[in-house]
């Protein structure tokens, strides 16, 4: 946009800031917008905060609101558009957000073990519950958990309707709502920290969509490892004429999901020379697990890599904690939050690439993959859950009798 502006002035006189006005046109329109397909400003409902609920949207004529309104059904209340007084619903249960297993458990006797030696036996119990979490949900950030989906899901087509006599509603759904006198709040979206720092100029404690993202040079560039802070100043592939994702793949991390896809860039870029590597060939498909000992291998490179972006923390994660609990000016607060929110994923995913590498390395001396749980505790299967998908996978691709299943 700003060389469209430098190369036509005759267009764009300088003297009349189109480039801040634009920019501001920008920002209204991407903090303010309801719908971005149909781009819609509503006045009043554009001031709400944020907060993580679930709210849909609707837009109809007062005539088919009212008519609702007399058959009132369903988990939404139409009956402010009945012209008659009434009581409030009962407010409903605060909603948890849980992954499947952590619902099971919940339902399960307490303290009562669970006796199982491989974590994706729990796949059939695990069927009859909704996850309420995104970690275990493989979409991308955005779209609904499966909580949210199927029966509680409208249309995405939101038909607008700009007849002075239709409303455009905003609605609560699957266990959200506001008690009497409480703030009532919209929700942007499944937004983590940077995200809202970037868009809104605030973050959310505890925010359980928040996630640390980086960046990797991939084969069309000169460049291979991390990129770093000095290569986004430099900018180099607008130099060459490259958009940075032509030279470049963005990963993300949370705090309890395993990011496969960092596997197999390591496993696809590995030195199969390398003398702990001894003995094995390049795998057929680098996009799953094979061999134990290239998996172990590969989480040792991972974990440098984490260690390399910890290196750009300049404070610890104990001192951030300590400051947030002081009196912090808002902005220093909201960046402090996010501060907190980064170290702390990272410190998860570290953790959890340390657990996985000790079920790895008893494979490798021998002990069966499908016999990865050992002490069948609630907290030792909560912490092996990330890993179902990779085990199993793994169990499945492994057909050298040196590495029993």
């Amino acid at each position: 946009m700003w060389k469209v502006l430098k190369e036509h002035p005759q267009y764009f006189p300088p003297e009349k800031d189109i480039r801040g006005t634009f920019e501001w046109v920008w920002r209204v329109a991407c903090t303010r917008l309801f719908a971005w397909e149909d781009g819609m400003l509503i006045p009043l409902a554009d001031n709400l905060n944020h907060d993580d609920g679930y709210i849909r949207y609707e837009s109809e004529y007062k005539c088919v609101l009212e008519e609702i309104s007399k058959n009132n059904k369903g988990d939404t209340d139409y009956r402010d558009f009945s012209n008659e007084s009434h009581p409030t619903f009962e407010f409903e249960k605060a909603r948890f957000y849980r992954t499947r297993l952590q619902k099971y458990l919940d339902n399960s006797e307490e303290n009562k073990k669970i006796e199982i030696d491989s974590i994706w036996e729990l796949d059939e119990e695990l069927k009859n519950y909704r996850s309420s979490s995104d970690e275990e949900d493989t979409r991308v950030i955005g779209e609904l958990t499966s909580e949210e989906e199927d029966e509680y899901e409208t249309s995405t087509d939101l038909e607008i309707r700009d007849e002075p006599d239709s409303y455009f509603i905003l609605t609560t759904g699957v266990r959200t709502g506001f008690k009497k006198g409480e703030q009532v709040y919209n929700a942007y979206g499944r937004l983590s920290n940077r995200d809202l720092l970037l868009d809104y100029g605030f973050t959310l404690e505890n925010n359980r969509y928040d996630a640390l993202y980086f960046r990797i040079w991939n084969t069309r560039s000169t460049k291979t490892g991390l990129l770093l802070p000095d290569d986004y100043e430099q900018k180099q592939w607008k130099t060459d004429g490259h958009l940075i994702d032509d030279v470049s793949e963005l990963y993300t991390l949370k705090r309890k999901k395993l990011n496969t896809q960092i596997f197999s860039y390591f496993r696809a870029s590995t030195d199969f020379s390398a003398p702990e590597l001894a003995g094995i060939d390049p795998p057929i498909y680098y996009g799953t697990p094979c061999l134990p000992k290239l998996e172990i291998y590969v989480i040792e490179k991972i974990l440098a890599l984490y260690s390399e972006i910890e290196r750009y923390f300049t404070t610890p994660l104990e001192y951030d904690l300590q400051l947030l609990s002081t009196n912090l000016p808002i902005r220093e607060r909201n960046a402090i939050i996010y501060r907190i929110g980064q170290k702390s994923i990272m410190e998860n995913q570290k953790a959890m690439l340390e657990k996985l590498k000790k079920i790895l390395e008893a494979n490798d001396n021998g002990a069966p993959i499908y016999k990865h749980l050992v002490e069948k505790t609630n907290e030792e299967l909560l912490s092996v859950y990330p890993f179902r998908y990779y085990l199993k996978s793994l169990k499945s691709n492994q057909i050298s009798s040196l590495y029993p299943l």
